[in-house]
């Protein structure tokens, strides 16, 4: 079961996201990602896919990794996701088919960044959790 939440931080705002796999714990950080961004989607219908392939030494750079890449698309490309198809997902590599749509301009705040600060995925029976820190 996927999920996340906003805790209050000083100057930033900390997402606590958990997931019974890797997928779904990054795809709970890009739900907190877009939360705070609220991208205003300019046509639902004009899809667009991309492969994202990415590795790292640990989960926790995997996850920084992959938002940032999410970043990126809403920052330069002006595109969201909405869609994740995953062709493989662990704690050091994954690689994802993305459906992405245009967008405009952000209803919510702008992110600057993802830190690495406090990142540690925990794992308790099957749920993986970590808090992350949005750069605002």
């Amino acid at each position: 079961m996927k999920s996340w939440h906003h805790e209050p931080h000083t100057a930033d705002i900390r997402s606590v996201i958990s997931g019974d796999s890797y997928a779904e714990l990054f795809e709970s950080g890009a739900a907190a990602l877009y939360d705070i961004t609220k991208p205003a989607v300019i046509n639902t219908t004009a899809h667009i896919k991309k492969t994202v392939s990415l590795k790292a030494e640990s989960a926790e750079l995997l996850l920084v990794d992959f938002l940032s890449e999410l970043l990126y698309l809403l920052e330069a490309e002006k595109s969201a996701a909405t869609a994740y198809q995953w062709l493989s997902c662990s704690a050091q590599k994954l690689e994802v088919i993305i459906t992405l749509v245009p967008v405009g301009h952000l209803e919510g705040v702008a992110i600057k960044a993802i830190t690495y600060h406090d990142l540690h995925i925990t794992k308790k029976d099957t749920l993986l959790t970590t808090s992350l820190i949005f750069d605002i």
